[in-house]
């Protein structure tokens, strides 16, 4: 559309000035299989771009599956918080009666699954929590950077001996841990760590993509 002259550079030049340029957009790092350097969006412009996004808005509003998400957020943080146990088994008894009355529909013949409206919604849904858990890790993946880079900077910099310098790193390496963000992270690597739930998750995606459609609107995500 502009001509050869609007981007004279090649797209490694581009690169690399999106990567030194001050503040930076991009970071690059070598990854843990393979030995081609790769780029990552830097979390504030992943944040930025989000936005942009948000602003724009989109062709499909779905509510039922965010309520639904909501409701059973609400039901959970409950449940878990208080500690009355007539309440707690009345909520179990209850979730007991709704497995059993779809476990009944399916034996009968009487459950029609989602319709196409319900599954475009929470595809989207799904798409937009995936793309905000993998920025929330990017995030994650900064601070711990920025952790790292602040250590050594305090063992370059201090006159402590050895036993003394361990106790500040452990020390801060503690706070970090102790933290909600810190707690959360480790929650969900002990969670990722799990095979049987990868597994599961892999083998949903899979029977995901399969359905009429699936791989179809994957692509127009990405698009």
């Amino acid at each position: 559309i502009y001509g050869s002259d609007k981007y004279p550079k090649s797209a490694q030049a581009y690169l690399e000035d999106w990567i030194n340029i001050k503040g930076g957009y991009l970071r690059k790092y070598l990854p843990m299989q393979g030995d081609s350097i790769e780029c990552d969006l830097l979390p504030d412009v992943e944040k930025a771009l989000r936005w942009i996004e948000e602003m724009q808005g989109s062709g499909f509003v779905g509510t039922e599956s965010r309520l639904k998400l909501l409701v059973g957020l609400i039901s959970d943080l409950v449940h878990g918080t208080f500690e009355d146990k007539q309440s707690k088994l009345q909520t179990l008894k209850q979730r007991k009666a709704e497995l059993e009355q779809e476990i009944q529909a399916v034996e009968l013949g009487m459950d029609i699954g989602y319709s196409d409206s319900q599954v475009r919604e929470k595809m989207f849904l799904i798409s937009t929590m995936s793309r905000q858990l993998l920025g929330d890790f990017r995030q994650v993946e900064a601070n711990f950077r920025s952790l790292d880079k602040d250590t050594r900077k305090k063992i370059s910099q201090t006159d402590l001996h050895k036993g003394g310098m361990l106790d500040v790193v452990f020390g801060d390496q503690n706070v970090i841990d102790d933290s909600d963000e810190g707690q959360s992270f480790s929650a969900f690597f002990e969670l990722l760590m799990r095979g049987e739930m990868r597994n599961k998750l892999r083998d949903d995606l899979k029977n995901l993509l399969s359905i009429e459609g699936g791989m179809e609107f994957v692509n127009y995500l990405l698009a």
